[in-house]
């Protein structure tokens, strides 16, 4: 047969073992071999080694042994960065075969055009990431798996900067209301360096953020090594702390404002202890100095409506 004819050939075989198993993306149970998963997952660790990007993982204020008796949890891992490349290509693997936390059984919530992408797909599947979409992470959850969420969006990723580090969570504080709704504690992590692994640029920020707010869509404007798209080297490290749980009481159907926002102040000063904690060893000290800034959006409504802001999990 024709190499050509064998590519038209393969490419079938593809789009229909793809339109197959699209359904995959909503799903809570582990895809594909635990085996290749851990392979993959240190084969993209070497390859940021190799790229001048040493990552680790620390747990701070919590033992292994605990996450058996905590799951299910709802995780934040912070910052969303330009593409949240270092957290998903360097730690997002060890949530499947990492020994210290693969108690929890945690399951990772992406944006869906990611998981139409042939081939990042399938990677993504390996790792745990699961479509964002409420009905999938609620069964997660209820399941008995936890679930890692990134607060921040678009929004975050449009206005991320390499010389600060800045947290901007959604009005309507849904990460909040899913640990309340459930009874789940909720379990901070913090990715250093993350926002490091670009330099950002600032021009056109206005129509970004338009596209970010009107369309949801983010573009961030980066530039990397020697100009190219390719990350920069970081002399701190990729290092993703994994904080202490915070307790949100029994399961509660309806939460009032002043319990989400009860929460949220917990969950903040828990993040802030835990950078506090490691800016120094894991920032450069431009950096580190300014300390971290967590800013809730204003909703796009404010200033028309009465209602509170729904959560969109």
């Amino acid at each position: 047969m024709p190499m050509r004819e064998q590519l038209y050939v393969a490419a079938a075989a593809y789009a229909t073992w793809f339109a197959s198993t699209l359904h995959h993306k909503d799903s809570i149970s582990d895809w594909g071999s635990e085996k290749l998963a851990a392979l993959i997952s240190a084969a993209l660790r070497r390859g940021g080694q190799a790229l001048g990007i040493d990552s680790k993982m620390v747990l701070d204020g919590i033992e292994p042994e605990e996450f058996q008796r905590l799951r299910p949890v709802v995780m934040t891992i912070l910052p969303h960065g330009a593409f949240m490349l270092g957290s998903l290509c360097l730690h997002l693997g060890r949530m499947r075969h990492d020994e210290r936390v693969r108690p929890l059984r945690a399951l990772a919530a992406g944006a869906s055009v990611l998981l139409h992408i042939p081939g990042l797909r399938e990677l993504l599947l390996l790792v745990g990431v699961r479509d964002a979409n409420s009905a999938t992470v609620d069964a997660a959850v209820t399941s008995g798996r936890s679930v890692v969420l990134n607060p921040g969006g678009v929004w975050e990723q449009v206005n991320t900067s390499h010389e600060r580090e800045a947290l901007y969570v959604q009005p309507s504080l849904g990460f909040i209301r899913l640990a309340l709704r459930h009874g789940t504690p909720l379990l901070p992590m913090y990715g250093f360096g993350e926002t490091q692994l670009w330099r950002t640029h600032g021009a056109f920020l206005k129509h970004r953020q338009w596209a970010a707010e009107h369309l949801r869509v983010g573009l961030p404007l980066v530039s990397g090594r020697l100009g190219t798209i390719l990350p920069l080297a970081l002399p701190y490290g990729h290092t993703l702390v994994v904080g202490k749980p915070i307790d949100v009481g029994p399961p509660n159907p309806s939460p009032s404002d002043a319990d989400v926002q009860r929460v949220f102040e917990l969950w903040s000063a828990e993040v802030h202890r835990i950078f506090d904690a490691h800016k120094h060893e894991c920032l450069p000290p431009e950096v580190a100095a300014q300390g971290l800034t967590i800013e809730i959006r204003a909703a796009r409504d404010a200033s028309t409506s009465t209602e509170p802001p729904r959560s969109r999990l």
